[in-house]
């Protein structure tokens, strides 16, 4: 009797209600949820979502199950940051994008693929539950790994000497704690043998009264007289001013002992002030005491640069790559001797005996003194890179002036390769008489047949 005939009554049997939205046969007026969407019509009505359809925003999610039930472009929302899964970047919130983890293979809507209680972006193995982590990064997990940090010492050994299994340098003083096991050193502690150096540049770490070995003798400072090795004692560089821990004070090239030999200044790298040093002065042959060696009235330096300066005797090395020689840095141009393979690099002697103790350059191939400055490959060996070194003998001691390793080619192999290569070119040259071609017979037979020739009549 509520005036709504039964067929289009969604209520027919309720007189004050004629609608049933959700077609439950519960009337909208006593329905809590007239859309049947899981959402009370009272707290729809609180969200803004329409209270009598299921899908407020059409996007085919129902509004109890839709994330934003007000917004057609999402439904989902994994990680609960308010950012639709469409619109957030990293749907799971495990510190991979979404694209990062499509390119692992790792799931973009679980934290942990593997389960097994790490997140992805911290899992070094997210496919495997038994493995997470990787100290050495060596690519073996650390439950796997017998030494997590591969610092030489075992997982099981680490206790024993209260090492970081996890940590290659415990002590963090730059050397591994392997490495600090097997030389003796303590891993926890950073200085050893307690001198105040650390064991990384610590010369001798288990020595208290030494801590650097300045010239790599094996002796340290504190007990060696001489601690840079250049021939004086630290003695003796104290009263001449020089460095102690440097064999060449003033840069010159030579050592503090040589120029004391010689009577250069140890701390003037050009003692005579003529803008070329020491020791390039030695090597070319002019006085490094006589800013114009030869009395001419024109500065050495001046004379070298308009190439007026003259040197003596000649180095003769039997072989024709080389372009020339350098002494420090500046080429000296070789000459090849007429009807000769040999190549001749000019080297001066020191000229002035008068002035300075008497000097004379020495030429050393592969450690031995070469007569004359002359030096042959045996014939049998073609080629090999020999040490050519320049020596100063001066009244008997013999100063390092410059060394090279050079290419030598032994022209006798090159005679020999040359005339082969020649009978190679002739003998490919020459006409070939070519085979008779043989005449070939067929035999015919009896038998008639396809393919076969006819019988004779």
């Amino acid at each position: 009797g509520d005036g709504v005939r039964d067929n289009e009554d969604g209520a027919p049997l309720d007189p004050d209600d004629t609608v049933d939205t959700d077609g439950d046969r519960v009337g909208d007026a006593n329905d809590e949820d007239d859309d049947n969407d899981g959402l009370r019509d009272v707290d729809e009505v609180s969200l803004g979502t329409d209270p009598k359809n299921a899908d407020t925003d059409g996007d085919g999610v129902q509004d109890s199950l839709d994330a934003f039930p007000l917004d057609p472009l999402e439904n989902r929302d994994t990680d609960g940051d308010g950012v639709g899964d469409n619109a957030d970047l990293d749907d799971d919130n495990d510190g991979l994008s979404d694209l990062d983890e499509i390119s692992l293979g790792t799931s973009a809507i679980f934290t942990d693929t593997d389960g097994d209680g790490v997140i992805d972006s911290l899992d070094k193995f997210p496919f495997q539950a038994y493995e997470w982590a990787d100290a050495d990064n060596d690519g073996l997990g650390d439950n796997m790994d017998k030494d997590d940090d591969n610092d030489g010492l075992k997982d099981i050994d680490e206790p024993r000497y209260n090492t970081d299994p996890l940590n290659p340098d415990t002590d963090g003083d730059g050397v591994t704690d392997g490495d600090e096991v097997k030389l003796g050193m303590d891993p926890t502690d950073r200085d050893t043998d307690g001198d105040g150096v650390w064991d990384r540049v610590d010369a001798f770490p288990l020595d208290p009264r030494e801590s650097v070995n300045s010239d790599g003798t094996g002796v340290g400072d504190n007990a060696d007289p001489d601690d840079d090795n250049d021939g004086l004692s630290d003695r003796d560089e104290k009263e001449f001013g020089t460095d102690p821990l440097n064999s060449d004070t003033d840069g010159d090239g030579l050592s503090d002992a040589a120029e004391i030999e010689i009577g250069t200044n140890p701390l003037e790298y050009d003692s005579d002030g003529d803008g070329l040093d020491d020791e390039f002065e030695v090597a070319v042959g002019s006085d490094p005491l006589n800013a114009d060696s030869d009395n001419d009235g024109i500065n050495d330096r001046n004379e070298w640069v308009n190439k007026t300066f003259v040197a003596t005797p000649t180095f003769r090395v039997n072989e024709t790559a080389q372009s020339g020689v350098k002494f420090n840095g500046r080429s000296v141009a070789n000459a090849i001797q007429t009807g000769n393979t040999e190549t001749i690099i000019k080297a001066p002697t020191i000229n002035n005996a008068d002035t300075r103790p008497k000097a004379q350059l020495e030429y050393w191939v592969n450690g031995e003194l070469t007569p004359n400055g002359n030096y042959k490959l045996p014939w049998y060996i073609p080629f090999s890179k020999v040490k050519v070194e320049v020596k100063a003998n001066v009244n008997g001691k013999l100063i390092p002036v410059r060394e090279r390793e050079v290419w030598m080619f032994n022209p006798w192999w090159g005679a020999v390769i040359g005339g082969i290569a020649t009978w190679w070119i002739i003998a490919g040259r020459l006409p070939r008489k070519e085979a008779p071609k043989k005449k070939v017979v067929v035999a015919a037979t009896k038998k008639r047949g396809r393919g076969r020739p006819p019988k004779k009549k």
